[in-house]
């Protein structure tokens, strides 16, 4: 099975040194308290989520080369009234970097993005990078 805890590692790191400074909410995880003051304060901030996708066999033989495949999905805030230039921004700067970094046997596919609008005190965009993992299974 895919190893989601490494493709949020990888994910994590990745976004983390695109957008400097600005925290990420995980699924199911209490807000850091860099979270917590961020948007205590109005300042931006992130919510990634990871989606499975479809796995199928990518050969056949002894040792079977699995696909697996899955959408990350980076949800961008920022207050309203910022505009949405800073939502695309963080977004493009993302998507720049993470489709240039390689990682063994992921293959990252080409984000895409669409504004979401109003979200409580918030404008939101969502960055949506997917990819595909490949695993040998014996």
């Amino acid at each position: 099975m895919i190893d989601l805890g490494k493709i949020r590692e990888f994910f994590e790191s990745a976004i983390t040194v695109a957008v400097v400074g600005m925290p990420i909410q995980h699924e199911n995880v209490n807000d850091s308290n860099d979270l917590i003051a961020a948007k205590a304060s109005k300042q931006p901030w992130t919510r990634m989520v990871i989606r499975d996708g479809r796995a199928q066999g990518a050969s056949c033989g002894g040792n079977v080369l699995r696909r697996y495949s899955g959408i990350v999905i980076l949800s961008i805030f920022y207050k309203q009234g910022d505009g949405t230039k800073p939502i695309r921004d963080t977004a493009s700067s993302v998507s720049n970097f993470i489709v240039n970094v390689q990682c063994a046997s992921l293959s990252i596919r080409t984000p895409s993005f669409a504004i979401i609008g109003k979200s409580d005190d918030w404008f939101q965009g969502n960055l949506t990078i997917p990819f595909e993992f490949d695993q040998l299974t014996h």
